[in-house]
């Protein structure tokens, strides 16, 4: 009787079609896997990126301030620049120090 039914259910015809329906949601594990490990690694990315730009931001932040600092600093000096005839200093963001340079020569 055991042997009937085991051969019964070999025998179905459902088995390769079971059998077939396994294989492709295999092959879908092994796509959304892929996908999955993709998604994971652009994620990572895009973290690094994200830092880097949090890193930059904080410098130009900490440019700003320092530039601030020293065209206030330029200001507060300004009547000893007059004295020695050096009141023309200009500074710039794009380069503030090159002009201090030159008052040192």
């Amino acid at each position: 009787e055991l042997a009937k039914s085991r051969d019964k259910i070999n025998n179905d015809p459902r088995r390769e079609e079971i059998t077939r329906d396994i294989r492709v949601q295999e092959d879908r594990l092994k796509t959304i896997s892929v996908k999955i490990e993709q998604d994971t690694n652009l994620r990572n990315q895009l973290r690094e990126l994200s830092d880097e730009q949090n890193e930059i931001d904080m410098l130009e932040k900490q440019v700003a301030q320092e530039y601030e600092i020293l065209e206030e600093k330029l200001r507060d000096a300004s009547y000893l620049l007059q004295t020695h005839h050096e009141s023309h200093v200009k500074i710039t963001p794009d380069d503030p120090v090159i002009p201090l340079e030159h008052l040192l020569d």
